[in-house]
């Protein structure tokens, strides 16, 4: 499973439960920036979420797939190299 920028709450609606978000057990690597709105939300998953997980910041305020475009090549590769980890197990 792969989050980018995901909340855990918006405007009143919770999208994911404690509960819900501590039976998940594939791997989880979960991206923000650090001062997108939601990373409270991407903190909080990072305490509830069990292993196997990985949580990953980047510099900036970027949402989503901002990050695509604001991080380049190193997100991609990122992205490909957690893939591959979760087949090869």
């Amino acid at each position: 499973m792969v989050a980018l920028s995901a909340p855990i709450e918006y405007e009143g609606t919770t999208f994911y439960s404690n509960d819900e978000l501590r039976s998940i057990k594939i791997p989880k690597l979960i991206i923000n920036s650090e001062f997108d709105g939601g990373a409270n939300d991407t903190r909080k998953m990072s305490e509830i979420l069990s292993n196997p997980k990985e949580v990953l910041f980047y510099a900036g305020d970027a949402h989503g797939t901002e990050l695509f475009s604001n991080e380049g090549e190193a997100f991609v590769t990122k992205l490909k190299h957690f893939i591959a980890s979760v087949f090869e197990n």
